[in-house]
This record gives C-alpha cells, sequence and structure tokens, in this order.
C-alpha cells in the first residue's frame, strides 16, 4: 500500500494579524504625516507675515514720528522741508507696496520741498508747500482710488486740508494750516499701510 503522505495546514491566524498591524502602520504614518505638514505649512505662514517690517512700514513711521517730534515751524523751513520729503519717500513707498504706479511728478514736489530752505525770507514759500501737496495728493488720490475705496473720506479729508493752505499768506502765519494737511497725510498714508 501507498503512503499518503498528509500536510497539515498552517494556521492562518497569525498572517492576518501581521497584515493588519501593517496596515494600522501604514494608515498611521499617512494620517498623522499628512496633518504635521499641513501644520508646518501653517506654522511657515505665520512666520512670513510677522517676519520683517516693509519698506512703506518703515517710511511711513519715519513720516510719523517726524512730524509728531517736530512740532515747531521755524523762519528757516526745515521741519517744512524734511517733512514733505518725508512724506514724498512714505506715499511713493505705498504706492511701490501695492503695485500703483504713481504718475505723479513727484521731483516736481521734491523741487518745491528743497525751494523753501534756499531764501528764509522768500514770500512765496506757502504757494511752494501747497504744490508740492497738491501733487502729493494726486499721487495719494491714484493710489487710493486703485487700491483702498474705503478710504475715500480721509483723503477728502487731506484734500480739503491742503487747500486750506492760502498761497499769498506767510507760511508762519498758517501753521496750523500746515500741519493740518500733514497730520492728515499721515492718517491717511498709515490707514493704507494698515491694509
Amino acid at each position: 500500500m501507498a503512503e499518503i503522505k498528509i500536510k497539515k495546514k498552517q494556521p492562518i491566524l497569525p498572517w492576518l494579524l501581521l497584515l493588519a498591524g501593517i496596515l494600522a502602520g501604514l494608515y498611521y504614518f499617512f494620517v498623522y504625516n499628512e496633518n504635521d505638514a499641513i501644520v508646518d505649512e501653517k506654522e511657515l505662514v505665520t512666520k512670513d507675515t510677522t517676519a520683517m517690517p516693509t519698506i512703506a512700514d518703515e517710511k511711513v513711521a519715519e513720516y510719523n514720528q517726524f512730524i509728531a517730534d517736530n512740532s515747531e515751524m521755524d523762519l528757516d523751513h526745515e521741519f517744512s522741508n524734511n517733512a514733505l520729503l518725508k512724506l514724498i519717500a512714505a506715499t511713493e513707498a505705498v504706492a511701490n507696496s501695492v503695485n500703483v504706479d504713481i504718475n505723479a511728478d513727484l521731483d516736481t514736489a521734491r523741487a518745491d520741498a528743497d525751494y523753501i530752505t534756499k531764501d528764509p525770507m522768500e514770500g512765496n514759500h506757502a504757494n511752494k508747500i501747497k504744490s508740492a501737496g497738491e501733487i502729493i495728493v494726486q499721487a495719494l488720490t491714484k493710489v487710493q482710488t486703485q487700491k483702498f475705496e474705503n478710504l475715500s473720506t480721509e483723503l477728502s479729508d487731506v484734500k480739503s486740508s491742503v487747500n486750506k493752505i492760502e498761497n499769498e499768506t506767510l507760511t508762519l502765519e498758517q501753521k496750523a494750516a500746515v500741519k493740518d494737511f500733514f497730520k492728515r497725510a499721515g492718517e491717511l498714508l498709515t490707514n493704507m499701510n494698515q491694509q
């Protein structure tokens, strides 16, 4: 008689447990590893937004600090000159930060700002300050209409304040009007820069 060899079946349960363990490990790896990547991206975005102040931040802060610290207007018109130059720089920086090409002739505004320090006895300094202010307001208007529609009231305040500067009146006799223009322009730039 021939012998029939009977093979015993190997138990399948250990293989099923091993497969379940591998699947659980893969599930854990992919699910929790993916969440970590999302958290890292969020942390990266948070770090990027608080990293460094922009040029616009610096220029607007510099301008506002200047007009807050240097409140005296004298015969030499250094305050008005420096305030106008810093206002022009802050206006350009804010426009550049929001990608608005300002076509206003800011070089003319700079020349007007420099002119007022050349001869302190000249009687048309208010004309030059107002002229420079109107050019700056043109640039601010372009930025406001293109990027900051909600700031139309603030822009109107700046326009009306520059219009209050009287051409034929000595600057030192209308210090309040000139300072009001500088203050309102700074407030508008600050609001633009914070949005």
